[in-house]
């Protein structure tokens, strides 16, 4: 029985079987995983506690191509939700699956466009994360369409709402950043009227998970920009330039909506503090950079970005 596919031949961990047996990872043959890591084991079989769902081998190479009774099945193993199965207990270990991402929203009167944010969250085929949203003062519903977000999540799923310091949006985002007592992995922001790829979050951690932990790391990339509609205008310029420190200078090449980073970047805006700095984003590119850290820009879209007449940027 193979292994799942690993995003990079440099990186061939081992896994075991049920058995206990190790097996070493197989070559790439897709550059993103997605559904692999759901078949770790029992022969092309998921089960959970009885309970089996086949793949087909195309199922095996995409979660996307699934019957929605099997994708959300998957995606409920993917929230790591507690299980006693030893088998189970093999299979969270694979893959970036046990890797737990903190998402930083934050939130002022969004609420025309917040929900199909959060619906984007909850449609994640990466869904070990948590949710901390920090609201800088909302006037409309903004608060409670997060509050029914919550409620309706899985168990392995956590929001945690707080307020915001009310000095701007950039003081928000690294309010969150910054703050140790949110424990992950890795790190996400997010705007509150954007629209995530389902496979946002997956595809960032393919890419990071090849850095040592210990190393500063920031992904980001393109977007999809549209209107307060959702209908499509075009996609963010596409910038040719190496992601390099003497760059980070003079342009930031990533949106904050699009930026994943990892434990070794949050430590470093931590101890930089909450700055007074022209944007979170640029700064984030700008420290991370400046410490030798490694940034990877993705050309291709990550998100529908919406453009109406309340945007900061």
């Amino acid at each position: 029985m193979p292994c799942p596919a690993w995003p990079t031949a440099r990186n061939p961990k081992l896994c075991k079987s049920p058995s206990g047996s190790a097996l070493r990872r197989t070559a790439p043959e897709i550059s993103v995983v997605t559904g692999c890591v759901y078949v770790a084991y029992k022969g092309g079989v998921v089960a959970k506690l009885g309970t089996a769902v086949p793949l087909s081998i195309a199922e095996k190479r995409d979660s996307r191509s699934l019957e929605p009774a099997s994708r959300d099945l998957l995606k409920r193993f993917s929230g790591l939700q507690p299980h006693n199965d030893g088998a189970l207990d093999a299979w969270r270990h694979t893959g970036t699956w046990h890797r737990r991402v903190a998402i930083l929203l934050c939130t002022r009167d969004g609420a025309p466009f917040l929900p199909q944010q959060l619906g984007s969250f909850k449609d994640q085929t990466h869904g070990n994360w948590e949710l901390f949203v920090s609201d800088d003062g909302s006037q409309d519903r903004s608060l409670q369409i997060v509050r029914k977000f919550a409620r309706e999540l899985n168990s392995g799923q956590q929001v945690s709402v707080r307020r915001g310091p009310r000095r701007g949006a950039t003081a928000n985002f690294l309010s969150l950043a910054i703050d140790q007592k949110i424990d992950a992995d890795f790190f996400a922001y997010s705007d509150q009227d954007d629209i995530w790829d389902e496979d946002k979050l997956e595809r960032a951690l393919a890419w990071l998970d090849t850095i040592p932990d210990h190393l500063p790391a920031l992904y980001c990339s393109r977007t999809r920009v549209v209107d307060e509609n959702g209908a499509p205008l075009g996609q963010s310029p596409r910038f040719m330039l190496r992601p390099t420190f003497r760059n980070a200078l003079v342009q930031n090449i990533g949106g904050g909506n699009t930026m994943v980073f990892n434990r070794a970047a949050r430590d470093l805006l931590a101890r930089a503090g909450n700055l007074n700095v022209v944007a979170h984003d640029w700064w984030t590119y700008i420290l991370v950079s400046g410490a030798g850290g490694y940034v990877h820009y993705d050309p291709n879209p990550t998100l529908d970005y919406r453009q109406h007449h309340h945007n900061l940027v």
